[in-house]
């Protein structure tokens, strides 16, 4: 219990909380509060969703340990990646129609700081790992991640 609660109304605890007066409540903490009280006496107020809701996008990343120091690390590392997502897609049974790529250095190197993102739209919805992985790979040969290997040797 919060030390509003107790001062303001005398409740220590959550069976007295159960019992405090409601007008009470909702004038002094609001809505949200009353509706935690008339939840804990049993009417519910909020619904509990029967489903996890439909992603809209699936996400794969990793920050590395170390340096990346070549580009061919970075493609390992995309295409790791790219297929994860891929996999992900396919067992929630989505389909991606773009596939987005975020490259940065670490904000704590010395060198100077790199970051940078590149979005490819897909000629058709895919689930196909083959397809995803090569989408972004095309946007590192496109020159997204040569310039972050570049910077984390100089």
């Amino acid at each position: 219990m919060t030390g509003k609660l107790t001062k303001a109304l005398g409740v220590a605890n959550v069976s007295r909380l159960r019992r405090a007066n409601l007008r009470r409540i909702r004038d002094r903490f609001g809505i949200t509060m009353q509706r935690t009280v008339q939840e804990l006496n049993g009417e519910s107020w909020l619904e509990l969703e029967e489903a996890s809701p439909i992603a809209q996008q699936v996400m794969s990343s990793r920050s590395f340990g170390q340096r990346v120091e070549s580009l061919h690390e970075l493609k390992e590392a995309v295409s790791y990646h790219a297929a994860n997502a891929a996999q992900r897609l396919r067992k929630q049974g989505l389909f991606a129609g773009a596939v987005f790529v975020f490259i940065q250095t670490s904000p704590f190197d010395q060198a100077e700081f790199y970051g940078r993102t590149e979005t490819v739209v897909l000629p058709a919805p895919t689930e196909c790992s083959l397809q995803i992985t090569n989408a972004a790979l095309w946007l590192l040969k496109k020159g997204i991640g040569r310039k972050c290997i570049t910077r984390k040797r100089e």
